[in-house]
């Protein structure tokens, strides 16, 4: 868990893990599986639409929901996606 440790003190001031002792959340994260990911900055890393089965929380950088136009639509439609401007995330 090594990888997380540095981040365990903003994870642990998270509402979700609030009251949770470092100890025990590193403990509950290990058992999640939890671990980091990078995104380079304008990588969408969830567009509308998309079922997921993993929670996601930014450690550093900044997160964006931007539109972009549907090709397909000729209406203009807009479609969301969340964009990262190069942050790490805690992926469980």
């Amino acid at each position: 868990m090594d990888i997380l440790g540095p981040h365990l003190p903003l994870i642990g001031r998270s509402p979700l893990f609030d009251g949770i002792c470092a100890d025990d959340l590193e403990a509950l994260l290990s058992c999640l599986g939890a671990r980091t990911r990078a995104f380079s900055k304008g990588t969408a890393v969830l567009r509308r639409g998309n079922v997921t089965t993993h929670m996601g929380m930014v450690l550093e950088g900044a997160v964006r929901e931007t539109a972009t136009s549907s090709r397909r639509s000729g209406r203009g439609s807009r479609s969301p996606k969340c964009t990262h401007a190069n942050p790490t995330c805690l992926s469980t």
